[in-house]
């Protein structure tokens, strides 16, 4: 039984050495430089060590971690493709803190001007997006239109 396991997991190594390619080491190497930098170099950790293990894991010969079901791909697939992992690293705002930034009186103003203007660009949105609903309302009572004919859905 151990016998066969053992067999078993260096008949897979041996596949493994058989199936790399000498690409998939340079990029091995990468990926450690770009984790070096990240964990000990302290040089933007939120991306370098993401993106370092990714590039480590990757590069794995026959490990299959980016095929249809594979675990890096239902990753890829939840937060990348949807955008989620940016969020949660770009929103948490800089990893230095505010301090630097609020230390002036120029700068306070300039981080003032870009949230007001965030903020006008969300209300003005809101407005249009009102504004395209109360189109369809307006069309949907002057053409005669029916909701349960538009959406029959909603019966």
């Amino acid at each position: 039984m151990f016998a066969d396991s053992v067999m078993s997991g260096l008949n897979g190594l041996t596949a493994g050495f058989a199936g790399l390619h000498w690409s998939n080491p340079v990029m091995m190497i990468i990926g450690g430089l770009l984790l070096w930098l990240g964990i000990k170099k302290d040089c933007e950790p939120l991306l370098l060590v993401p993106i370092g293990f990714g590039c480590i894991l990757i590069n794995i010969p026959l490990a299959g971690l980016m095929e249809k079901d594979g675990f890096l791909r239902i990753l890829y697939d939840a937060g990348v493709i949807t955008e989620l992992f940016p969020l949660f690293i770009f929103v948490r705002g800089p990893g230095f803190g505010w301090t630097p930034l609020t230390s002036s009186i120029i700068l306070i103003v300039i981080i003032t001007i870009i949230f007001t203007d965030v903020i006008k660009e969300f209300f003005s949105l809101l407005l249009f997006l009102l504004f395209l609903l109360t189109l369809f309302v307006h069309f949907t009572i002057i053409f005669d239109l029916s909701l349960d004919e538009t959406f029959p859905m909603f019966k």
